[in-house]
């Protein structure tokens, strides 16, 4: 999985867990007043992997409406991670055949991700 946890180890759980040390207050302050007022947000988080990698979750809440009485009945949450997203697709490109079409060489995937990941020594902020 892109986080690296197990279905067992999420399922039922809020995803508070995957908050970190570079997750932004605001954002996730953002989604608590999304809550009180019944509103739909749309962030991107910082949050981190099993391993403690970080990565960028794009993050979609929004109010689903009895259709009876208009009133909020449950918050529809969805979670898509771009880089695990792009991983997942290259994966099913090579088991086709197909090729990929973009700047990068298959060979250098590790070493971007590094450098979009980790600083200089590193160390993942």
């Amino acid at each position: 999985t892109a986080t690296g946890y197990s279905a067992d180890e999420v399922l039922g759980r809020n995803c508070r867990f995957l908050q970190g040390p570079g997750t932004s207050t605001k954002q996730v302050d953002a989604i608590r007043r999304a809550l009180a007022h019944n509103a739909t947000v749309r962030v991107s988080l910082l949050n981190y992997r099993k391993t403690g990698e970080s990565f960028m979750n794009n993050f979609l809440l929004t109010p689903l409406r009895s259709r009876s009485t208009g009133h909020v009945a449950f918050f529809l949450g969805i979670q898509n991670c771009p880089e695990a997203l792009v991983q997942d697709r290259r994966k099913r490109l090579r088991g086709s055949g197909a090729d990929w079409i973009d700047d990068d060489d298959d060979d250098d995937d590790q070493g971007d991700d590094q450098a979009h990941q980790g600083n200089d020594d590193g160390h993942h902020r």
